[in-house]
């Protein structure tokens, strides 16, 4: 049965280790909101804000991160659609590098060229 349990319990263990990794690195602070802000008034309020509140703190940096990345994207495709419609301009360094002197004897031809400014297209 044990080893049933942690079969199945095994596609969890990454989840599991982050809630313990949060659960104790949050117990003094929880405990500090507790005690003077409800002091035993009620007991399923300050386990409820608390919860919110660190459920707001974990995932407003990811969703602005998110929000961010959404933005960037439009810029990111528009980039690779013209780099996809224009070409790669060819580098000036290429020429003075010594593997394309061996290998296009002397310096780019037009292969190259053509290959550096419209990539796979020709």
């Amino acid at each position: 049965m044990v080893l049933l349990a942690a079969w199945v319990a095994r596609d969890f263990l990454v989840a599991l280790t982050w809630a313990v990794v949060i659960a104790i690195t949050a117990w003094p602070i929880y405990a500090r909101f507790e005690g003077p802000a409800f002091g035993g008034r009620s007991p399923a309020l300050a386990p409820l804000l608390f919860t919110l509140m660190t459920g707001l703190v974990l995932l407003v940096p990811l969703v602005l991160a998110v929000h961010q990345i959404a933005q960037g994207s439009d810029a990111i495709a528009r980039s690779l659609n013209q780099l996809q419609q224009s070409g790669i301009p060819v580098p000036a360094w290429l020429a003075r590098l010594p593997a394309s002197i061996l290998i296009c004897g002397g310096g780019p031809t037009s292969a190259t060229r053509r290959f550096w400014s419209t990539g796979f297209a020709a």
